[in-house]
């Protein structure tokens, strides 16, 4: 019946949706407020900072460790370098917080 269906109508008998690309927003996306972002972004941050503090515990290498502990620092001061009520800082540090994410890998099971 569904192919015949097919043959004789030319069309599906029901609607096909095309999934979203990678890296391509729909129109129908979720925004959400500003301070949720922020609330994420800070707890992104501090799973890096944890993540930066695991890796520097286990380094046997002294210059690999100072490196770390640099790093760390500096993803700890960053709390502090944007506005949590100026929308385009936040998206900005969003996307830089979601690069060291993903190179460190922070909240993927290993």
């Amino acid at each position: 019946m569904f192919l015949t269906h097919v043959v004789v109508q030319k069309v599906l008998p029901f609607p096909v949706q095309v999934a979203p690309v990678a890296g391509t927003q729909r129109e129908d996306a979720i925004e959400y407020p500003l301070h949720v972002e922020v609330e994420v972004l800070l707890e992104q941050m501090a799973a890096i900072t944890a993540r930066l503090s695991e890796l520097e515990q286990g380094e046997t290498d002294a210059a690999k460790r100072a490196e770390l502990v640099q790093v760390r620092k500096a993803m700890q001061a960053m709390r502090f370098q944007f506005d949590p009520y100026n929308e385009c800082e936040v998206l900005a540090m969003v996307q830089r917080i979601g690069q060291y994410a993903s190179a460190l890998q922070v909240g993927r099971p290993n």
